[in-house]
């Protein structure tokens, strides 16, 4: 998977009732793996977080930089944990790294994962577009009614919008609305983008 032309990690995760197993897929294409217990408090909240963490490098006795963690987790090109989550549709999925001092002078970093409902895009708008219909702006867009919500595809949307050469790069607004059940959980959200075109 790329991203502004940048390749990254991929995830995929098979958790069972005794082992989780992660498989990654890095920049350069190839494949590792890490198996480890589904359960166990004593070293790890979370199997599927703790293999990641794994395989991305983030080890016991490593330096702590909080930067490079919140990178790490929220959006790095090099492969980050919030990528993986909503290319899977958790569009409201949220990661909190917690940090303790431990009295040895290192740092115990633990992981709270939200992961949220699954969503579906429902449908695509788009305002401000006179010079190209919006059957033709639907086409164009990788972003599909439907579909899992994927925050690559909806940079990748964005990125096609750009580069029609119609519209102002840096006044495309993003505007997702979710649509609320009576439950309060929503499974579906419009997209809509907001465009400004060039004179």
């Amino acid at each position: 998977m790329e991203k502004n032309g940048t390749k990254r990690w991929q995830f995929w995760i098979d958790r069972g009732g005794t082992f989780t197993d992660v498989v990654g897929k890095r920049p350069d294409g190839s494949l590792v793996t890490h198996k480890l217990l589904s359960e166990n408090p004593e070293q790890y909240r979370d199997a599927a977080v703790a293999g990641i963490r794994h395989l991305l490098g983030l080890k016991a006795g490593d330096a702590y930089d909080s930067a490079a963690v919140a990178k790490r987790l929220g959006y790095d090109p090099k492969g980050d944990v919030g990528s993986l989550y909503m290319d899977q549709g958790y569009m409201f999925f949220s990661v909190t790294p917690t940090a303790t001092r431990q009295p040895n002078g290192t740092v115990a970093l633990a992981f709270a994962v939200s992961e949220g409902p699954q969503i579906r895009v429902r449908n695509l708008r788009f305002v401000g577009n006179k010079k190209v219909s919006t059957a033709e702006l639907t086409k164009l867009v990788p972003l599909r009614s439907g579909e899992l919500f994927s925050r690559t595809k909806l940079i990748q949307s964005q990125q096609k919008l750009v580069q029609t050469g119609y519209f102002e790069p840096l006044k495309i607004g993003i505007n997702p609305q979710p649509v609320m059940k009576p439950t309060g959980q929503p499974d579906q959200t419009d997209m809509e983008f907001v465009l400004v075109e060039k004179k």
